[in-house]
């Protein structure tokens, strides 16, 4: 498995991947036309470009023969914040999840920026617990509309 810079190639992959991911993880807490219309939304094409054309910004993705995970991640000020960190249900539990961290982390140590933010909805156990795991603790909450509905959000800080 390689761990890569995402490219427009990737795109169809990344949405398939994150709708798989939302399903999963998300059903018990979020409407599944809420899923459905968000993952169209967040993931467009447009979208997927508009991210690759920021600067300071990390989009990587696992492949496997195909998409099997991602992360995006950006350098803001003094900060690195992680925005999207997913793998495939079908591949959770094999460390996908943590070499893309890594590799993201690495990316934000080259940028010499002292911490790193990750923003969970509040209901995701698994990521919480991972991001936990990974030496984070939890530095504050919000909330984000999705649809018609508002999530709640879990915000979790470290030491790069």
């Amino acid at each position: 498995m390689e761990i890569r810079p995402a490219t427009p190639d990737d795109f169809a992959g990344i949405k398939a991947m994150a709708h798989a991911a939302w399903k999963a993880t998300y059903a018990d807490a979020i409407d599944g036309e809420t899923i459905s219309r968000t993952v169209e939304e967040w993931y467009s094409e447009s979208s997927l470009q508009a991210i690759l054309d920021q600067p300071e910004t990390d989009f990587l993705v696992a492949d496997d023969g195909g998409v099997v995970g991602f992360c995006h991640g950006y350098v803001d000020d003094d900060e690195g914040d992680i925005v999207r960190l997913y793998t495939h249900p079908d591949r959770w539990d094999e460390g996908i999840g943590y070499r893309l961290y890594e590799r993201l982390r690495d990316d934000m140590r080259d940028s010499n920026v002292p911490e790193m933010k990750a923003i969970v909805v509040e209901s995701d156990e698994m990521a919480r617990t991972l991001f936990t795991r990974m030496g984070f603790e939890q530095s504050g909450s919000g909330s984000v509309k999705m649809g018609e509905e508002t999530v709640g959000e879990v915000v979790y800080s470290r030491a790069v």
